[in-house]
């Protein structure tokens, strides 16, 4: 279920870069990207080619999206103890399947629209949470929140609430039973290496 939610989180999410440190610009330019986004996947000959849309989420993704934050946020203590080669493998594997699964929600979710609620403020001034609803013909409107930072003159995210459950609780979970179960990170990194590569086959 969290995941077919993941996947309509893409409707909205990307090209954050905001000119400055204002909310109200960078829900905006989540406004600007939503409309980008739905305009390009109308070719339906690039709408049904799994590889070039992956290519082009992750374009969209790369400047705007704090990968390495979420990676510390998902594996939590394993973080903190893994080498830097293992960061680094972990952080390109867990962004490739992010990355896979936004590309899978493009081809998939039709008809949307995007009703933008009111930013809320974080605790911490340079937080703030953008609240949308995703609208689809004949269901019901599924919710996405954007944990987003401001960073000197960019807005980046480093969470995403979907109908209440958050990405980086979400994966953390399933990370951490995985290495209860005795899988260490090493063997974490292979299965999403797998995983990645049979997607294109």
């Amino acid at each position: 279920m969290f995941s077919k939610l993941l996947m309509t989180c893409v409707l909205a999410l990307f090209s954050l870069n905001a000119l400055s440190d204002d909310p109200r610009q960078a829900q905006q330019i989540v406004e600007d990207t939503a409309i980008q986004i739905k305009m390009r996947m109308r070719d339906e000959v690039f709408a049904k080619d799994f590889k070039k849309v992956t290519v082009y989420v992750d374009g969209l993704i790369e400047t705007h999206t704090d990968f390495e934050l979420i990676a510390n946020l998902v594996l939590g203590k394993q973080w903190k103890e893994a080498t830097d080669n293992q960061k680094q493998q972990f952080k390109t594997e867990f962004r490739k399947l992010l990355v896979r699964t936004y590309s899978r929600a493009f081809m998939e979710i039709n008809n949307w629209t995007i009703n933008y609620l009111p930013i809320t403020a974080m605790s911490d001034e340079k937080k703030i949470v953008i609240k949308t609803q995703v609208i689809q013909s004949g269901q019901k409107p599924i919710s996405i929140d954007y944990k987003m930072y401001s960073e000197g003159q960019q807005w980046k995210i480093y969470d995403l609430i979907i109908e209440g459950v958050s990405l980086v609780t979400n994966y953390r979970t399933i990370f951490k039973n995985d290495n209860e179960k005795s899988q260490s990170l090493d063997s974490i990194i292979d299965d999403l290496k797998v995983k990645n590569t049979n997607a294109f086959k």
